[in-house]
Order: structure tokens, then sequence, then C-alpha cells
């Protein structure tokens, strides 16, 4: 099972619906 991500201090994006965008993780920066 995938967890949603999660608040992070290192970025300040954040979505809530990642189901609106065909990858949710393409603006969080690692």
């Amino acid at each position: 099972e995938i967890e949603p991500p999660k608040m992070d201090n290192s970025t300040k994006y954040y979505n809530p619906n990642p189901r609106i965008e065909a990858n949710p993780f393409s603006k969080l920066v690692f």
C-alpha cells in the first residue's frame, strides 16, 4: 500500500488531492 504524500518542511508543495495530477510527486524535490 502506498502512503499519501506528507507535508514536508523542505518543500512548500503539497497536493491534498493527488488523483488530480497524473504524477503527484512531479513537483516534489528530493
